[in-house]
């Protein structure tokens, strides 16, 4: 919920008060937060993998496919303001 609260704008409960930040409606600043917990979780994830050759080009692919999503995701909004995020 804290982390909604940076990005969103949701309600607390059904019929409750809405909270956040509202950077869905701002997707340059959204991608920027969001890649940053992207970039964030991949590096802790990848500090759980066993030790072997080349564990950084699984994280690297999965960086890389969240990153692009999340882009993918933010420019669709940007084109299409009606586009609901959540």
């Amino acid at each position: 919920m804290v982390l909604d609260w940076i990005t969103g704008y949701k309600p607390t409960w059904p019929g409750g008060p809405t909270i956040g930040l509202g950077l869905y409606t701002h997707p340059v600043a959204d991608f920027i937060v969001e890649g940053a917990l992207i970039v964030v979780g991949a590096l802790l994830y990848g500090r759980t993998l066993p030790p072997r050759r080349r564990p950084w080009i699984d994280v690297s692919v999965m960086l890389g496919a969240l990153l692009a999503l999340q882009l993918a995701i933010d420019i669709a909004h940007m084109m299409k303001k009606s586009l609901p995020k959540c």
